[in-house]
């Protein structure tokens, strides 16, 4: 006799509305958003899920790189930040 567990894992989607069961899936949304906000501010994004933590990096004079600032946004004022950075880039 085989017995079921439900042990199924849901990840959050960026945004914190949707899941899915499907961890290549949730990598891959949040990495596009990731590498987006990345290419938009030219910060470096630290952590994510629910909120996306940014930091300024400053290469020392030894070689080493460390945060010189840093902040914590939700994924709404990335998504926007996005939206305006593309209107911006269209109306060029």
């Amino acid at each position: 006799m085989k017995i079921q567990t439900s042990l199924t894992r849901y990840y959050r989607l960026p945004g914190g509305v949707d899941t899915t069961t499907s961890r290549p899936k949730y990598y891959r949304k949040w990495k596009k958003l990731i590498r987006a906000i990345q290419k938009a501010t030219g910060w470096t994004v630290r952590s994510y899920d629910p909120d996306l933590s940014l930091s300024r990096m400053r290469k020392l004079p030894d070689g080493t790189v460390r945060a010189e600032h840093s902040i914590q946004i939700p994924v709404e004022f990335a998504n926007k930040i996005l939206e305006l950075k593309r209107k911006a880039d269209s109306g060029k």
